[in-house]
């Protein structure tokens, strides 16, 4: 039983264990300006696959916004659109 235990503390120290710390909010592009996104099925396909892009699990249109769930944290977003008063073309 001893044997185990010791094998066991010494495998649980050579496997790297990772933190994957994520964040939600509104995609901020590289100028500061938030992503529009429109409730029609190409936009909110744009949108999703902009979040994907990134990292994210996925995005949807969220006030006429582009909002993406579980990104990286070094991804730049805001929590909320008050935080940004420009809008881009995705550009």
């Amino acid at each position: 039983m001893f044997k185990i235990l010791i094998l066991a503390v010494i495998l649980l120290t050579l496997v790297k264990i990772e933190v994957y710390a994520a964040v939600n909010g509104f995609l901020v592009s590289k100028n500061g300006c938030l992503y529009p996104c429109y409730y029609e099925e190409n936009s909110k396909k744009k949108c999703n696959n902009r979040c994907y892009t990134l990292g994210g699990s996925r995005g949807y249109c969220k006030v006429y916004t582009c909002y993406c769930e579980d990104l990286p944290v070094d991804v730049n977003t805001v929590k909320s659109i008050t935080n940004s008063p420009c809008t881009t073309n995705g550009n």
